[in-house]
């Protein structure tokens, strides 16, 4: 093999180690024999790509990865200065407010672990189950309003529905979520829906869904990426 095709078989597996830590939310932790891709820092844990020091300093400065640690390496895009308000974790579902919620076993947990740079969510897929989670809100809890204090005063024309106002913006959610879900999918859209709308657990949602445990974590952030591209497109 020439140092060409070399080359080009370097970068495209340093490419494929890039996919592999956007899909997932894994970090790039440094190992004794380089930089590996990996769902946590614990060492121990299956390493899925290897980076050399050199390539990792190259991503770094090309802006596409920053320091999370002093051995650990994010996406850029997974860090940010402003993190998106996640509280209270009380949301409102189907015109229901659950207040038991738990903080500690579904989307909320996996959600706070992203806003440290730890997987399997990115803050991509946590702003995408966020604005799932509104739509929801929106949709469900606008009925039988008169007055939507983040708008602005309306006169008393009838309206049909998608002008403005509590009832207009029920409209445009509810628009939003039928576009979402038809190119989702209907699989990924009733996990996404469970984890992020009904707050089920992830030991649930691995029963409910016929998950192994070792495959509910990515199943979820497989399921928001695509709603992420689907608010996205």
């Amino acid at each position: 093999m020439s140092e060409v095709e070399a080359g080009a078989d370097r970068a495209d597996y340093i490419e494929s180690a890039m996919r592999a830590l956007a899909i997932s939310g894994r970090q790039l932790v440094r190992l004794k024999a380089g930089w590996g891709v990996m769902r946590g820092t614990d060492r121990r844990l299956r390493t899925r790509f290897l980076l050399e020091d050199s390539e990792v300093k190259r991503l770094v400065a090309e802006g596409r990865i920053a320091a999370a640690g002093e051995d650990v390496r994010v996406l850029t895009d997974v860090r940010v200065e402003a993190p998106p308000p996640i509280e209270p974790w009380a949301f409102i579902a189907a015109g229901r407010r659950d207040a038991a919620r738990s903080t500690g076993t579904g989307f909320a947990a996996l959600a706070t672990a992203a806003r440290k740079g730890q997987g399997p969510l990115t803050m991509r897929h946590v702003n995408a189950g966020l604005r799932l989670i509104a739509d929801a809100e929106r949709r469900d809890t606008s009925k039988g309003l008169t007055m939507d204090w983040d708008s602005g005063p309306v006169d008393r024309q009838r309206r049909s529905g998608v002008g403005g106002g509590f009832a207009g913006g029920a409209a445009q959610a509810a628009k939003r979520l039928r576009r979402v879900s038809g190119l989702v999918g209907k699989d990924v859209w009733k996990l996404a829906w469970a984890v992020c709308v009904d707050a089920v657990s992830l030991r649930t949602l691995q029963a409910r869904f016929g998950l192994a445990q070792r495959d509910v974590r990515p199943a979820v952030a497989e399921a928001l990426e695509a709603v992420a591209l689907a608010y996205d497109s």
